[in-house]
């Protein structure tokens, strides 16, 4: 199964790919608008992507400040 991580870049976000990676799952895809991204990619050895379209079928896991919950459920529900 695949997940992705909107917002990994955050404190929440982090720990939410620890707690898929201590479940065993490897399949994990992260989204975030942070500089950053590609750097905290790497240190958690997860796969950035950068359009929602590329992870179809995933399940997703909203770790952004609740203000942008909306958007993000929007548009994965589209």
């Amino acid at each position: 199964m695949k997940y992705v991580v909107v917002g990994f870049c955050g404190s929440m976000g982090k720990r939410r790919v620890r707690c898929l990676k201590a479940l065993g799952i490897d399949e994990i895809y992260g989204f975030d608008v942070s500089k950053n991204a590609t750097n905290i990619a790497d240190e958690l050895n997860i796969k950035i992507i950068e359009n929602l379209e590329d992870v179809k079928g995933a399940t997703a896991i909203i770790s952004t400040p609740p203000k942008n919950h909306i958007e993000y459920i929007d548009m994965f529900l589209r």
